[in-house]
């Protein structure tokens, strides 16, 4: 099943890096709609495979880091950091890395 999973990963990868996702970008710009909320990682992770695993992880408060290929915009803010926090909402990060902007 693993496999499979990473198959087709690879497979959506290339279309996933050509065109930003509007699953994304509805998500930074809180245009979800409640049913999309349940199974949204699970849905980025199927589009874009950067959203596989993340890249870093912090804790108290606790977050995801996830760095993207390529940038995505939302609200008149663009970056490739996206974090994503318990509660499932998730902010892309402009300017600064996502490390220098958690305070420690």
């Amino acid at each position: 099943m693993k496999k499979l999973i990473a198959c087709l990963l690879v497979a959506c990868s290339a279309s996933a890096i050509a065109a930003p996702s509007p699953l994304l970008e509805n998500a930074l710009s809180c245009k979800l709609k409640d049913k999309e909320l349940a199974t949204l990682m699970r849905d980025l992770a199927a589009k874009q495979p950067a959203f596989a695993k993340p890249a870093k992880q912090f804790g108290a408060p606790s977050a995801d880091l996830y760095r993207l290929p390529q940038p995505v915009s939302a609200l008149g803010y663009s970056s490739a950091e996206v974090v994503v926090t318990p509660g499932r909402i998730l902010l892309a990060v402009p300017d600064k890395s996502v490390s220098q902007a958690v305070p420690r």
